[in-house]
């Protein structure tokens, strides 16, 4: 059996004005968000993999396999020492990410940043509210001896007032964001773990980002319902100046109907323009995660952007 869930919460975001940073994105966003007057877990979103660890009558095992990968399994020893039978500890698991591979290369070893505890020497804890499992799991955790390999996410409460949870969740993404983090997840203290479904009391935050790239071409559609339409635009490249030389480094489909027939009429008005990219990561490769296009920027060339 897989023990995730879904956040499906619908926390907001923008709506973007042209000149925004990615901060602004995010903040109109919290600004825009009408809930801010329940409790609330206000948990870090960690940059890794999301991972289920499990044991029931013999050895822990991730609920996802992961066998082909060395690393992850070389973790489990560490979670036999720590969690009796009959337990299931969710998290995010400190692998396949840029960050946490540079950590784990420092320290010499993979991390798990527990923030949810589903079952708990032979208890079933998974009905309980979201705030019944945290303080479980917080007397887990400091009732253990503490290892680095095993942490609890950074974790504050917000109880009832709208403007304190706003600004102290603001402060917190903001510190996060500034760090180079990931963002944050609010828990609704009476909120429910729904095992492979769908969690309305639960909404992800995630940082927005843009930078400017230079229009290297586009990609051809193969979709019948597009080019029947005369939209025979994909995907814009884009790329950036590397040791002096334009590379191509990423590419977004990420725009509307509007730009895509206007990309496929015309292609040759956008080639070699900068254009302004939005997302939630910029990879040191000068790749954008779930890039969109925001913007084309006539008031900057293409040599202003580099990696």
């Amino acid at each position: 059996m897989k023990y995730g869930t879904k956040i499906r919460g619908d926390f907001p975001l923008g709506p973007y004005v042209e000149g925004m940073t990615g901060l602004d994105f995010v903040r109109a966003g919290f600004d825009n968000f009408k809930h801010w007057d329940k409790s609330y877990l206000c948990q870090e979103k960690l940059d890794g993999w999301f991972g289920v660890v499990v044991r029931g009558e013999g050895d822990c095992y991730w609920d996802n396999g992961w066998k082909q990968y060395k690393a992850l399994q070389a973790m489990l020893p560490t979670f036999n020492d720590f969690m009796p039978h009959g337990s299931i500890l969710v998290g995010e698991v400190g692998y396949g990410t840029p960050y946490e591979t540079e950590l784990a290369m420092k320290r010499g070893y993979n991390r798990f940043i527990a923030y949810d505890v589903l079952m708990w020497d032979g208890e079933v804890l998974r009905d309980k509210s979201n705030i019944e499992r945290f303080k479980r799991l917080e007397n887990i955790l400091y009732s253990k001896k503490y290892t680095p390999k095993l942490q609890l996410a950074h974790t504050i409460k917000l109880n009832e007032d709208y403007k304190y949870n706003k600004e102290l969740a603001w402060k917190m993404f903001s510190d996060i964001y500034n760090a180079g983090g990931e963002g944050l997840v609010l828990k609704e203290f009476d909120g429910k773990y729904v095992v492979n479904g769908d969690s309305k009391s639960m909404y992800k935050i995630k940082k927005f980002m843009t930078k400017d790239y230079v229009c290297m071409g586009f990609t051809k559609s193969v979709a019948p319902t597009y080019i029947e339409q005369g939209l025979t635009v994909a995907a814009m490249e884009c790329g950036l100046f590397v040791d002096g030389k334009i590379t191509h480094v990423t590419q977004t489909a990420g725009f509307d109907f509007e730009w895509r027939k206007k990309f496929s009429d015309h292609p040759e008005h956008y080639i070699g323009r900068v254009v302004e990219l939005g997302g939630f990561e910029i990879f040191k490769t000068g790749a954008m995660r779930h890039s969109s296009f925001l913007r084309f920027r006539d008031d900057r060339v293409m040599e202003d952007c580099v990696l």
